[in-house]
Order: C-alpha cells, then structure tokens, then sequence
C-alpha cells in the first residue's frame, strides 16, 4: 500500500521549505522581507507611510497576467477621481478585491480550497501582497495618491 501523506503536512512542508502556495505556483517568500506585512498606508493621522525609493508593485503584480494589469490600471484610475467621497483607502481596498477576482478567474478547479487560497493569498498580509511589496510600494504612497490628485483634480 502506497503511503500519502496527509494534506496539512504537505502544507506544513511546503511553508518549512520557504514556499508558500499561491494561484497556480509555488511563489518563493524573499527572505528579506517581513510576514507582518500590512495594508498600504492611509495617508491619515500617523499612517503617512513610507515608501521605498525604487519599489514597483505594479511592475510584479502586472507579470501574473491581464485580469492583474487591469486591476493596476484601475487602480490608478481610481486615484484620479476627484469625488470627495472616494478615498484613497477605498481605492487601495477596490484594487485588493479585484486581485483576488482576478486570482479566482484565473483558477482551472473553482473549489473550495482554491478560492479560499486566493482570498488569503491577495490579502493585505498574503504572499501575492508580500512578494509585490505593496505596502512599500511608490504606487501605493501618499506622495503618489497625492500627485494623482493634484494632476487630475486641479482646476
């Protein structure tokens, strides 16, 4: 009789070997960077964040296929508007949903364990956010939300 070993260890053998399973591939954690990632910045009282000189989630998020360029593309989009009601962490929250839609879409088997995969791998502090650098990322900093919004919002 053929030995299987159970799905938790196999799970448990891919995180010791330093990978971590997301969409269809085994995406390999930079050992440099942090497991406490956090959402992008808020731009609030606190939360200016900083971003890193050079850091370009877009660029590595775009490289996981069209569905993930759109959500880059409405995401930028989403910092043009000039709509009092939209804020940059609505936008930041828009641009995560759609990842993990897009994430979904590209699935081949709609189960329970690969969506489920996909929320937690496109979360704020999953390894598709992690690996991208979002948090740290120019895009995402209130020094670019605020040049978006002076470029498209000034009279």
């Amino acid at each position: 009789m053929r030995f299987l070993p159970s799905l938790p260890l196999l799970l448990v053998l891919l995180v010791a070997l330093g990978g971590i399973a997301s969409s269809h591939r085994l995406v390999r954690r930079d050992p440099g960077m942090s497991l406490d990632a956090k959402a992008p910045p808020t731009c609030g009282a606190g939360d200016m964040g900083e971003a890193e000189s050079g850091v370009s989630a877009y660029g590595k998020i775009s490289s996981e296929g069209e569905a993930f360029t759109r959500c880059c593309d409405q995401h930028l989009r989403c910092y043009c508007t000039c709509d009092g009601n939209i804020s940059k962490q609505m936008c930041d929250e828009t641009f995560r949903q759609c990842l993990q839609r897009g994430c979904i879409d590209k699935l081949d088997n709609k189960g329970h364990f690969e969506m489920r995969r996909c929320s937690t791998g496109w979360s704020w502090s999953g390894p598709g956010m992690v690996n991208s650098q979002v948090a740290n990322s120019v895009e995402f900093s209130c020094e670019r939300y605020d040049e978006v919004q002076a470029t498209c919002c000034s009279p």
